[in-house]
């Protein structure tokens, strides 16, 4: 199905990172707020069926909600993957609201700035599948978000995993 969105498995919760089945990536996107100043970031990562690291990301976003953080780290980690060429990508979010936010496409609210270029990029010719993951299988794009520059607003494409998370890998 080119240009085909699925929530396929959006209510599956899965407690730790698994590989994508022959011939499909994974994107692990997240949204982090500090509570104690406010400021909110993302991060995320997309890895081959083999588990093995394609693209990364990290973004300074400013004061927001975290769930506008989660819509960034979707947003910014969909444009990633579309960038290297990915035409099959199975999204995991450890944010159920926002998997559930584009379980339906025709229903979506469209009320947060975001959700029309998230849209845009769903619709594009690729496959994507949402999916729903508990936050411990998603520790990498976790580790990313809380790790994103504090000097500047550029959303950091990082082409070779951080030291710092081999051991999450």
């Amino acid at each position: 199905m080119v240009g085909a969105f699925s929530s396929l498995g959006c209510l599956q919760t899965k407690t730790r990172w698994l590989k994508p089945p022959l011939g499909w990536c994974k994107l692990n996107t997240d949204g982090a707020v500090s509570v104690r100043n406010g400021e909110a970031s993302c991060g995320g990562v997309v890895r081959d069926n083999l588990g093995g690291w394609l693209i990364g990301f990290s973004k300074k976003i400013g004061i927001c909600s975290t769930f506008e953080a989660e819509l960034w780290g979707l947003y910014e980690g969909l444009s990633a993957a579309w960038m290297i060429g990915v035409d099959k990508l199975l999204v995991e979010i450890d944010c159920l609201d926002v998997v559930k936010l584009f379980a339906d496409r025709r229903t979506v609210d469209r009320c947060v700035a975001l959700v029309p270029y998230i849209m845009e990029l769903l619709s594009r010719q690729w496959q994507v599948r949402l999916a729903h993951v508990r936050r411990e299988g998603n520790c990498v794009a976790d580790w990313l978000a809380k790790h994103a520059s504090v000097d500047d607003f550029l959303c950091h494409r990082l082409l070779l995993a951080p030291m710092e998370v081999f051991a999450l890998l």
